[in-house]
């Protein structure tokens, strides 16, 4: 587990602006949004290479892929652990992908109580989340199915 070195200040700021702040105690009142999973456009390049250009990202990233489905075209990642003040996190993606489009969600999850192995979060987002995580990650995978040199063979 990486440890962030910060102050509680932090860790609070830090979680309201990835989404988990509604489901946080003392949290409340924040204004947030349901979380909209963003979409990437991908025109031309079919559904097996995104889905491998997905798994492809995955292991650049370093992530653990839970599950990997390619016939209903979705993946499942969890990202190394981190912690904030000794309280664990980590980020839980899911993506799916059809003929042009990928679809990223990315769950920010945090466990209060180590000893039960409950994982929180939130199905909400501050109301100025701009899904940059998430934004980077569709662009690496359009990236990593377009063809081209060294990359994925033409035609």
């Amino acid at each position: 587990m990486r440890s962030i070195t910060s102050s509680a200040t932090f860790a609070a700021l830090f979680l309201v602006t990835t989404g988990c702040a509604s489901s946080l105690p003392g949290m409340r009142g924040t204004s947030t949004v349901a979380y909209a999973s963003p979409t990437a456009r991908a025109e031309g390049i079919p559904r097996e290479r995104l889905f491998q250009a997905v798994l492809q990202t995955a292991r650049e990233e370093q992530w653990t892929v839970v599950r990997a489905d390619p016939e209903r075209g979705q993946v499942e990642a969890l990202a190394p652990l981190d912690s904030v003040d000794g309280v664990p996190m980590r980020e839980h993606w899911f993506f799916s992908v059809d003929h042009g489009r990928v679809t990223a969600t990315r769950m920010l999850e945090v466990q209060f109580d180590q000893a039960s192995g409950r994982w929180r979060s939130s199905p909400h987002v501050a109301q100025s989340y701009e899904y940059t995580r998430e934004r980077i990650q569709l662009d690496r995978i359009v990236l990593n199915a377009t063809p081209g040199p060294g990359r994925w063979p033409k035609g």
